[in-house]
């Protein structure tokens, strides 16, 4: 079993297009009124495989059309073979994850195992940047950009990659709440239960970047098939220390320390001056920690210089648009 899922998941990176470079666009700020996204709430009081269900039956043609792209890859005795390894690999996920995905598999109607692959796509692969700021009033500035949909499918009449269009329509605030009341937040793509961008009012905020290294994601889900199942799935991770991280030094605890299955940057930062983290982390351990340093104002995840160079500059003007909007 464990040979034909990391058969599947390599024919899936295997159907990679060569980049194409987009336009740089300079009208993303301030944000179109247009643009604005809509709310979505997951209610944590609700069954695990319950509590998706509102947020994903609107979007269901969206997010639908979105695998599509990924499944549309493959011939049919392809695509069956990872429709079963994937269900397989499904049901070894911790909970209450499985069961939230096997919810919204139900709801989009289809295998379950194409959801599983959707879900669990970025530990191996994306380009990803995030960074930290804090400006002369002690003020800090958490953003990323997400790189997730390149290379699979390019639109030529829209030039740019097909994933990434699919993707921009099912992006959500997902509101998490327990007892009516907002536990923590995130900006998502419908269907995927982890969390790669998360704010916990007034405590913490993390991203999670992509990185690249030898000993991979391959690596991880290697192990987890094999039965050594210690190690925390990207996503989940950073889900579970929004449930279970009471401070910005608990989550840091957190990112350092817990066994991973993918290579990643963690970036964290509180809600004090010179609360702001990036560590730098292996399968395994801890490689590097990164302290934000007031004096120095800024620090970046290296991953994308490109996009260090882009997100320097949105600070810039949204330090101007304050000043000017005061």
């Amino acid at each position: 079993m464990k040979g034909i899922v990391l058969c599947c998941i390599a024919l899936v990176l295997g159907h990679a297009s060569s980049q194409v470079v987009e336009k740089c666009r300079t009208d993303t700020f301030p944000p179109p009124e247009d643009t604005e996204l809509d709310t979505v709430i997951v209610n944590l009081d609700l069954d695990a495989e319950e509590r998706w269900k509102a947020a994903i039956a609107p979007a269901q043609k969206d997010i639908v059309a979105l695998i599509d792209v990924i499944t549309d890859q493959f011939n049919k005795y392809v695509l069956e073979a990872a429709d079963f390894a994937f269900d397989i690999l499904l049901n070894t996920l911790p909970e209450p994850y499985q069961s939230e995905i096997k919810g919204i598999a139900s709801v989009l109607e289809l295998p379950p195992g194409q959801v599983c692959l959707y879900n669990i796509f970025y530990e191996l692969f994306t380009v990803c940047t995030s960074i930290i700021q804090e400006d002369a009033h002690g003020q800090l500035y958490h953003a990323r950009n997400l790189d997730f949909g390149l290379f699979l499918g390019w639109d030529n009449g829209n030039d740019t990659w097909l994933m990434s269009e699919k993707l921009r329509k099912i992006v959500r605030n997902v509101d998490y709440q327990q007892n009516g009341k907002s536990v923590y937040q995130s900006v998502s793509f419908l269907g995927y239960v982890g969390l790669l961008t998360a704010v916990k009012p007034d405590t913490f905020t993390v991203t999670v970047n992509e990185r690249f290294n030898k000993e991979g994601g391959f690596i991880g889900i290697y192990r987890w098939l094999i039965g050594d199942r210690n190690e925390k799935w990207m996503g989940f991770l950073t889900r579970d220390i929004m449930d279970q991280a009471g401070s910005y030094s608990e989550a840091k605890d957190m990112l350092m320390n817990d066994k991973l299955l993918a290579p990643a940057y963690y970036i964290l930062a509180g809600n004090s001056s010179g609360e702001g983290v990036i560590i730098t982390r292996s399968l395994d351990t801890t490689l590097d920690v990164k302290e934000l340093n007031p004096k120095n104002g800024t620090f970046l995840s290296p991953p994308n210089k490109t996009m260090i160079h882009g997100m320097h500059h949105l600070f810039m003007m949204i330090d101007e648009h304050l000043v000017t909007s005061a």
